[in-house]
């Protein structure tokens, strides 16, 4: 698939920590709400996933229109055993969060983001990839035709991983 003259891709820097903020948000209530602005900023197991992005193994890509506007924003983070995120699965596996925002969805844009990602976790020497996603969200489709497999389930989130085969076995 081919990203439509409707959006296109830049890096994602730590002026967009913001929007991280945001896409982070839209992921812990995509199908429950249950995570508010304040306990984002205030709940020390969700600084891995933005604060201090731009550090050495963090990259990422915006989806946004020619104007600007976001549309989407994938991202990937590495954390160590001595220091885990909460969906930690490995010293040597980024974590992937993915966020299309709200009256985005459905136009292939989620698709793109995963394939960009893919890409530049490649670029950087990185084999495998894990990402989580709540119980119920239809994105998780999506996660399993590219290859990732379900490791466990955390409460109301499923863990997933796509090891260096599993793409191409998709």
């Amino acid at each position: 698939m081919v990203p439509s003259p409707d959006f296109r891709f830049r890096p994602a820097s730590s002026a967009d920590l913001p929007l991280l903020a945001a896409a982070l948000l839209a992921n812990l209530n995509a199908v429950r709400p249950t995570v508010t602005a304040n306990t984002l900023e205030t709940d020390p197991r969700f600084r891995h996933y933005v604060a201090d992005f731009a550090g050495p193994h963090d990259f990422g890509v915006v989806a946004e229109t020619p104007t600007g506007e976001p549309l989407g924003v994938a991202w990937a983070r590495l954390s160590t055993h001595s220091d885990p995120a909460p969906g930690y699965l490995g010293d040597d596996t980024p974590e992937v969060l993915i966020t299309v925002f709200e009256g985005q969805r459905g136009l292939g844009i989620g698709y793109e983001l995963l394939i960009e990602i893919e890409k530049l976790a490649i670029g950087r020497g990185f084999t495998r990839l894990s990402l989580w996603v709540e119980d119920g969200n239809r994105s998780r489709r999506l996660y399993e035709r590219q290859g990732f497999r379900e490791v466990e389930a955390r409460g109301i989130y499923l863990y997933m991983r796509r090891e260096p085969d599993d793409r191409a076995a998709a």
